[in-house]
């Protein structure tokens, strides 16, 4: 998607704030993916320019395992990393398709250049959807994996095979399996989360069970 309308910005803000509005709060349902994810790439960098002071040498960016952050780096010409979550092109990949039900779904999949990508090597055991460098999990098992149990039971999902032709394809055909979301919130929020199981899974921990220092001590390390 290129072009978002104003609905969409506001939908944007509230998804990647890093704080409380006044009087809000959050309830045990809620499922704020989208601003965990902000919250973890704006503390990362702050406490990456923090050590990059201290010790007067630069951060460097490890190579990570998804080609995919290869092709946006060289594509877009990034001098540096992304500084914050927003709905830009280079940091999300959205599909949307319109179901047998004549109603639109979405899929969302985040590949911001924010923060290295942890190495899936001495970890207990790794979905194998991580094993083969994908940005989301196309079985249902598996993506509801990355969630906690309580959304994933009032989450719509709909698995679908479908071609794409696009930038990421080099413009040719490719049929993939996926799987679609009812709105775009929810598409974000499953793409947030697929990132962050990504970082954080070790056999039947998932990142929903860490606290956040304790995701922002792993990512630092």
């Amino acid at each position: 998607l290129k072009v978002f309308g104003k609905k969409t910005k506001k939908l944007e803000k509230r998804l990647f704030a890093t704080t409380l509005g006044d009087g809000a709060t959050l309830k045990e349902s809620d499922f704020p993916s989208t601003n965990i994810l902000s919250m973890l790439i704006e503390s990362y960098q702050k406490a990456a320019n923090e050590k990059k002071e201290s010790e007067t040498a630069s951060v460097t960016v490890v190579p990570d395992q998804w080609k995919i952050y290869e092709e946006m780096a060289s594509d877009i010409n990034q001098q540096e990393m992304i500084k914050s979550v927003s709905l830009e092109p280079a940091q999300w990949r959205i599909y949307q398709v319109t179901g047998e039900d004549g109603n639109l779904w979405w899929s969302a999949a985040y590949i911001g250049a924010t923060v290295p990508l942890i190495s899936l090597e001495g970890r207990s055991r790794v979905p194998i959807w991580m094993e083969n460098q994908q940005s989301h999990p196309t079985k249902l098992q598996d993506a509801k994996k990355c969630i906690p149990p309580h959304v994933a039971l009032k989450t719509s999902f709909l698995p679908v095979t479908v071609n794409i032709s696009d930038h990421f394809t080099n413009n040719m055909i490719v049929t993939k399996e996926m799987i679609f979301y009812s709105s775009l919130e929810e598409a974000l929020r499953m793409g947030a989360a697929y990132w962050l199981e990504r970082q954080f899974v070790d056999g039947d921990g998932h990142w929903y069970q860490l606290q956040f220092d304790q995701m922002l001590d792993i990512l630092m390390k």
